[in-house]
């Protein structure tokens, strides 16, 4: 559990920290204080508008994601990939280029 990059161990020290500093009758009302700022918080319109900004927006991201593995997949292509296109094409499907000595000569 990583909660802003600080992990269980790191929780467990600065409780006991807090604890030794404050007091446990003091600890008490600084937590219900924090409780209920929390609910608030948590209960505010803000909170919801970033709350549904933040599902729409991993709601994008997965949609671009599968468009782009369809986009990836060889089977799915409506073109062939650029390396064929590139490719040096048959050289007896050519016309003669002139003065290549190949084409007929009228005079």
């Amino acid at each position: 559990m990583d909660i802003l990059g600080v992990g269980l161990p790191e929780l467990v020290l600065i409780f006991i920290i807090v604890l030794l500093v404050m007091g446990p009758e003091d600890l008490q009302k600084a937590a219900r204080t924090l409780g209920r700022w929390l609910r608030r918080v948590r209960t505010s319109e803000t909170w919801r508008s970033l709350t549904q900004l933040h599902e729409e927006t991993h709601w994008y991201l997965r949609q671009l994601e599968q468009e782009m593995e369809l986009a990836a997949r060889p089977e799915k292509r409506e073109h062939p990939p650029v390396e064929d296109t590139l490719a040096a094409p048959d050289s007896g499907n050519l016309p003669p280029t002139p003065g290549s000595g190949s084409a007929p000569q009228g005079d």
